[in-house]
């Protein structure tokens, strides 16, 4: 079996094409898995209904806001289970 995955820098919805791209994908039903960066501005509003697939979301209670990354998954798919780790306090070394 091939699983095909999609992965998608939606720039929080600033560029007003990536919501009728995600809309075209999304009714097309061809990947498994979309892989969504920066889901956050606008973007969330423009999955509804999300035709053939869920989606998995996650807060982050060390920000206290919704994470910025979901997948979306196609439903013939089971979620056995789903955990956070969030990396919001990591800070890059110092050289």
């Amino acid at each position: 079996m091939r699983v095909k995955i999609l992965t998608l820098n939606c720039q929080k919805g600033y560029r007003p094409e990536v919501a009728d791209f995600l809309e075209k994908i999304i009714d097309s039903g061809v990947y498994d898995f979309l892989l969504l960066q920066e889901y956050a501005g606008d973007v969330p509003l423009h999955i509804r209904g999300a035709g053939p697939y869920r989606v998995l979301g996650a807060h982050d209670s060390e920000v206290g806001e919704q994470s910025h990354f979901a997948i979306l998954y196609r439903d013939v798919f089971t979620l056995r289970k789903s955990e956070m780790y969030s990396f919001s306090h990591m800070h890059p070394k110092e050289i």
